[in-house]
């Protein structure tokens, strides 16, 4: 968080904005930009990964997600990448609740399914297509 607290002042010198670290678990976001009358600007949400941005990706939480969607173009998601390293990158995402198209739901979430049936008959006897058309 450091860093991005620390680009974001500099990016920001001649504004007069305001950049503050958030406490800790403070929820929906870690840092709050200020414009010059102290009116919230941004709201920004940061995430780390000690190796390359990869496959698994960074998630926000449902507060997170729930204050992007509501603060629209407000909030940005910063990806720190690679953090611990000299060539530590910092990307930005601006809005990323409002440039999501799908949800995806990888083989995780079995653990987290309502329920799970055998393909083939139901304990009825009858077949999956005639339970299906029961009810036309």
């Amino acid at each position: 968080m450091d860093l991005v607290v620390a680009y974001l002042t500099a990016e920001l010198a001649e504004s007069g904005a305001s950049v503050k670290k958030m406490p800790a678990n403070n929820e929906g976001y870690d840092i709050l930009v200020r414009d010059a009358n102290g009116k919230p600007q941004r709201y920004i949400e940061v995430k780390t990964t000690t190796g390359a941005w990869g496959l698994r990706g960074v998630g926000l939480t449902q507060p997170e997600f729930k204050l992007a969607q509501k603060e629209g173009g407000r909030y940005t998601l910063y990806v720190v990448e690679q953090l611990d390293q000299p060539d530590a990158r910092i990307w930005w995402i601006h809005n990323p609740a409002g440039r999501v198209d799908y949800f995806h739901y990888d083989y995780g979430w079995q653990t987290a399914a309502d329920g799970q049936a055998r393909a083939g008959r139901p304990s009825s006897g009858r077949a999956i297509a005639d339970v299906a058309n029961a009810g036309q």
